[in-house]
């Protein structure tokens, strides 16, 4: 990804894919045992503290009230073991707030950061009867999070493996989640998308590139996705696509400036994601107030007004 957008130093790279390898190589069936007894066996625990049974049988996650679809492989229960805490630590422990003071304290441990903020200028949270677009919905389970809230999600996500996952989260959410396999982008297009990292497939910009690294993906623009399906509000972005946010955001412009919904982005897969992101959301509307954490940029329109270009 870095040697892509070119931005990245060679070491940098390098450590990164370095980092890939590492997850693939534990998610083997000759690693899985190593690596639950002796690197999961606590997290594994953490993980089945939330399984639960309906009256067929079957298993599912419940988080507080939040219900997603169980996971069987260990890369899957490993990410899920990765990020619960990042979308559900402020709810499971701090009565859902996202206040200033709570999110700094959490902001300095979490691994990427909470998904909602609010001080005395901004309220990026999610409320009842909210449209959410959740972009990179992998298993859904920020959308189930929104779903418990009483927002109506639209879940998009590329990739098979996900999908399946993110389908049987929507199953178990009463139609508040509609799954959507496509990603979102700046065109209209089909791309190669990497697979086997669980939550953290990337776009491959190559066309011609296909082998069994690869799956063919079908990515969209938020602003045609709107138009088609005749969408009428949009009150909440969150983002995290692995270093597609800006394309997001490009392909969101419409939909920003018509709607002014809360954001919630990801600034971290690549080094200028704060300054760019910033920008392509005040080019939107100039009136967005803009808040960044360690790993997110937090933004809410203080006008109610379409900004005119």
């Amino acid at each position: 990804m870095g040697l892509r957008y070119k931005h990245w130093t060679f070491i940098r790279t390098l450590t990164y894919f370095l980092q890939r390898v590492e997850k693939k190589i534990v998610g083997t069936s000759f690693f899985e045992k190593r690596y639950v007894n002796i690197m999961y066996k606590h997290d594994i625990n953490n993980y089945n503290q939330f399984l639960s049974v309906d009256v067929l049988g079957s298993e599912y996650l419940k988080i507080g009230n939040v219900k997603m679809t169980s996971l069987n492989t260990l890369e899957d229960k490993c990410t899920f073991l990765y990020i619960w805490e990042d979308i559900f630590m402020s709810y499971l422990y701090h009565n859902d707030s996202y206040e200033k003071s709570i999110f700094s304290q959490l902001d300095k441990f979490l691994n990427e950061g909470l998904y909602g903020y609010q001080d005395e200028n901004i309220d990026v949270t999610i409320k009842s009867n909210d449209v959410v677009i959740d972009a990179g919905a992998w298993a859904g389970e920020y959308s189930a999070y929104c779903a418990c809230k009483g927002a109506k999600v639209y879940a998009f996500e590329p990739s098979s493996q996900s999908y399946e996952l993110l389908e049987r989260t929507s199953a178990l959410n009463e139609n508040r989640i509609i799954p959507i396999k496509m990603g979102l982008g700046n065109e209209c297009a089909t791309f190669q998308i990497s697979i086997g990292n669980a939550a953290g497939n990337l776009i491959v910009e190559d066309t011609m590139k296909n082998d069994d690294n690869t799956e063919p993906v079908v990515i969209t623009t938020l602003d045609t996705f709107i138009e088609e399906n005749g969408i009428e509000k949009v009150d909440f972005l969150k983002a995290d696509i692995e270093g597609y946010e800006r394309k997001f955001l490009e392909g969101a412009k419409s939909t920003i400036q018509k709607f002014l919904p809360k954001i919630a982005i990801c600034t971290y897969h690549l080094p200028d994601d704060a300054e760019v992101l910033e920008t392509l959301i005040k080019d939107c509307n100039p009136n967005y107030k803009i808040v960044h954490s360690r790993h997110k940029l937090f933004a809410q329109c203080l006008s109610s007004l379409p900004f005119d270009h």
